[in-house]
Protein backbone atom coordinates (compact mmCIF):
# COMPACT_ATOMS: atom_id res chain seq x y z
CA UNK A 1 0.00 0.00 0.00
CA UNK A 2 1.29 3.45 -0.80
CA UNK A 3 2.49 5.49 2.11
CA UNK A 4 0.57 8.62 1.02
CA UNK A 5 -2.70 6.66 0.92
CA UNK A 6 -2.04 5.25 4.36
CA UNK A 7 -1.27 8.74 5.70
CA UNK A 8 -4.49 10.12 4.15
CA UNK A 9 -6.53 7.40 5.85
CA UNK A 10 -4.81 8.03 9.18
CA UNK A 11 -5.65 11.76 8.91
CA UNK A 12 -9.40 11.09 8.86
CA UNK A 13 -10.73 12.57 12.06
CA UNK A 14 -14.52 12.32 11.87
CA UNK A 15 -17.24 9.93 10.87
CA UNK A 16 -18.40 12.31 8.14
CA UNK A 17 -14.96 12.33 6.53
CA UNK A 18 -14.80 8.53 6.78
CA UNK A 19 -18.23 8.14 5.15
CA UNK A 20 -17.20 10.50 2.33
CA UNK A 21 -14.03 8.48 1.74
CA UNK A 22 -16.02 5.23 1.69
CA UNK A 23 -18.47 6.70 -0.85
CA UNK A 24 -15.59 7.77 -3.10
CA UNK A 25 -14.01 4.31 -2.88
CA UNK A 26 -17.33 2.67 -3.80
CA UNK A 27 -17.69 4.97 -6.82
CA UNK A 28 -14.16 4.13 -7.99
CA UNK A 29 -14.81 0.41 -7.50
CA UNK A 30 -17.95 0.67 -9.62
CA UNK A 31 -16.01 2.46 -12.38
CA UNK A 32 -13.27 -0.19 -12.40
CA UNK A 33 -15.82 -3.01 -12.56
CA UNK A 34 -17.59 -1.29 -15.47
CA UNK A 35 -14.31 -0.95 -17.39
CA UNK A 36 -13.45 -4.62 -16.78
CA UNK A 37 -16.92 -5.76 -17.79
CA UNK A 38 -16.85 -3.64 -20.98
CA UNK A 39 -13.49 -5.11 -21.94
CA UNK A 40 -14.74 -8.67 -21.39
CA UNK A 41 -18.00 -7.92 -23.23
CA UNK A 42 -16.02 -6.68 -26.25
CA UNK A 43 -14.00 -9.92 -26.45
CA UNK A 44 -16.99 -12.26 -26.75
CA UNK A 45 -19.55 -12.50 -29.55
CA UNK A 46 -22.33 -14.97 -30.34
CA UNK A 47 -20.89 -18.13 -31.84
CA UNK A 48 -17.58 -17.95 -29.98
CA UNK A 49 -16.30 -21.11 -28.32
CA UNK A 50 -15.54 -20.47 -24.64
CA UNK A 51 -14.30 -22.29 -21.57
CA UNK A 52 -16.02 -21.64 -18.25
CA UNK A 53 -14.08 -22.01 -14.99
CA UNK A 54 -16.75 -22.84 -12.43
CA UNK A 55 -16.93 -24.66 -9.13
CA UNK A 56 -17.90 -27.77 -11.07
CA UNK A 57 -14.67 -27.59 -13.08
CA UNK A 58 -13.88 -26.45 -16.61
CA UNK A 59 -16.73 -26.67 -19.11
CA UNK A 60 -16.74 -25.80 -22.81
CA UNK A 61 -19.61 -24.12 -24.58
CA UNK A 62 -20.72 -21.74 -27.31
CA UNK A 63 -21.87 -18.17 -26.65
CA UNK A 64 -25.49 -17.62 -27.72
CA UNK A 65 -25.93 -14.05 -26.51
CA UNK A 66 -23.82 -11.46 -24.71
CA UNK A 67 -25.58 -9.33 -22.09
CA UNK A 68 -24.27 -6.51 -19.91
CA UNK A 69 -22.49 -8.59 -17.27
CA UNK A 70 -23.34 -12.15 -18.32
CA UNK A 71 -23.54 -14.25 -21.44
CA UNK A 72 -25.95 -16.99 -22.40
CA UNK A 73 -23.79 -20.04 -23.12
CA UNK A 74 -24.93 -23.30 -24.70
CA UNK A 75 -23.27 -26.18 -22.83
CA UNK A 76 -24.38 -29.62 -24.00
CA UNK A 77 -27.64 -28.18 -25.46
CA UNK A 78 -28.52 -26.46 -22.16
CA UNK A 79 -28.47 -22.65 -21.91
CA UNK A 80 -26.74 -21.11 -18.90
CA UNK A 81 -26.35 -17.48 -17.77
CA UNK A 82 -22.61 -17.24 -17.16
CA UNK A 83 -20.79 -14.24 -15.67
CA UNK A 84 -18.28 -12.79 -18.13
CA UNK A 85 -15.63 -12.80 -15.41
CA UNK A 86 -15.35 -16.61 -15.37
CA UNK A 87 -15.28 -17.07 -19.16
CA UNK A 88 -12.19 -17.53 -21.34
CA UNK A 89 -11.88 -17.83 -25.10
CA UNK A 90 -11.32 -21.44 -26.17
Amino acid sequence: MKKSLLNAINNISSTEELNAAIDLIKIKQKQLRAITSAAKRATFAPGDHVVINSRKGRMAGIVSRVKRTKAVVDIDSVLFNVPLSIMEAA
